[in-house]
């Protein structure tokens, strides 16, 4: 889920520290973090001299005292972002982040603190290069299916299988040689994009009692799926953030279809003439 399981703001800033409390799912965390970063940028007018996470990740703690944020991501002090007058924001939608149009995305101003803040751990980077050393193809000749099941029909519309893994089939149709890297929560579309592509699939074994390793293992698969050739996907955090790692939008499709309310709220940037659509161009 995506919902914050606690009361607390998301975030405090207390003078040159800024501590996030915010607890969801892994992205969703990850989104919060950002904002907040950029939030105390726009204020401060500089970057925080320490950002504590020790609060967030909650679910993937083996300690519930434990700041896991330093096993998945670098500190790069190294990348300096000096105020030049103009405030970041991730995009200037209304849409909640996660169900904006990700064309959209301030890619550029973004950048530097997506290396500052979120470049992968050695950790997370050894597992990366695992992933891609064992991919049956290199990653020019992968297209990335990302169907995010479950709860997510609480926030969004989902497209149906068929119309997803149809993408995939006229990308197929152009280039013969892709063979598609599936990231779903959902067992049953695996087998269907696997049917449907015959046999052209493959995935990313992430199953782990260990909570860290698991999670671990999920930011690695998204960094990889970043770096396909092509992606197509529904909307969330996760789906986000492949954009994100990969710096633009370019070669990849986005199926977004808002609610009219999400978790029992009104969503303010609700079109009812809008259904649904597709974004962007492979």
């Amino acid at each position: 889920m995506n919902q914050p399981v606690t009361a607390a703001p998301a975030s405090i800033a207390d003078g040159e520290c800024l501590r996030i409390n915010h607890n969801a799912g892994f992205f969703s965390c990850c989104t919060v973090r950002l904002e907040a970063i950029l939030e105390y940028f726009r204020a401060f007018h500089r970057l925080p001299r320490l950002v504590d996470s020790s609060q967030q990740f909650a679910w993937y703690k083996r300690n519930p005292a434990e700041d896991v944020s330093p096993h998945l991501f670098k500190s790069r002090e190294d990348v300096e972002i000096p105020w030049t007058g103009l405030p970041i924001r991730t995009t200037n939608a209304q849409q909640e982040q996660q169900f904006s149009d990700y064309s959209r995305l301030n890619y550029a101003g973004l950048k530097p603190f997506v290396d500052r803040y979120f470049t992968p751990s050695a950790e997370i980077q050894q597992i990366i290069d695992h992933i891609e050393r064992s991919a049956p193809v290199p990653s020019g000749d992968v297209c990335s299916i990302l169907f995010r099941g479950g709860d997510k029909k609480l926030e969004t519309i989902q497209p149906s299988y068929a119309e997803l893994v149809l993408k995939a089939v006229q990308l197929r149709l152009k280039h013969p040689q892709l063979r598609f890297l599936v990231q779903t929560d959902e067992p049953d579309f695996f087998e269907y994009a696997q049917r449907e592509l015959e046999g052209a699939c493959f995935f990313i074994n992430g199953a782990n009692d260990d909570p860290l390793l698991r999670i671990s293992i999920y930011l690695a698969s998204i960094v990889v799926i970043s770096r396909s050739r092509f992606v197509v996907s529904t909307s969330g955090n996760g789906e986000m953030w492949v954009r994100l790692f990969r710096g633009h939008a370019h070669g990849t499709q986005q199926f977004l279809a808002p609610k009219e309310s999400i978790y029992g709220v009104k969503n303010p940037a609700h079109d009812p003439a809008q259904k649904y659509f597709w974004i962007g161009s492979t």
